[in-house]
């Protein structure tokens, strides 16, 4: 693995023991996606398309809501998501 790519994949993992991963979760896809093009990785187009939604829903709600704090409204989602997951449950 190119040593700058493997550099820049662990600041980001290392940042993210000091901040708050929800807030900035569309700074991170936007990163691992920049990286991912200039060392020509090739990623997973689910994972493509996920990034694509969170940055479409980070834009929209940030426009309709700016005082909104995404943490609060997407923990208890994410955590009742991974729950339901685990537990093999469907909506």
């Amino acid at each position: 693995m190119n040593e700058f790519l493997f550099w820049n994949l662990t600041r980001i993992s290392r940042f993210l023991e000091f901040q708050n991963f929800i807030e900035k979760v569309g700074d991170y896809i936007t990163d691992i996606c920049y990286l991912a093009c200039i060392h020509h990785v090739k990623l997973e187009s689910t994972f493509v398309n996920a990034a694509l939604a969170v940055e479409i829903m980070e834009g929209l709600a940030s426009a309709l809501y700016p005082d909104m704090s995404v943490q609060s409204v997407a923990l208890p989602l994410v955590f009742k998501a991974e729950v339901m997951h685990r537990l093999g449950l469907k909506r």
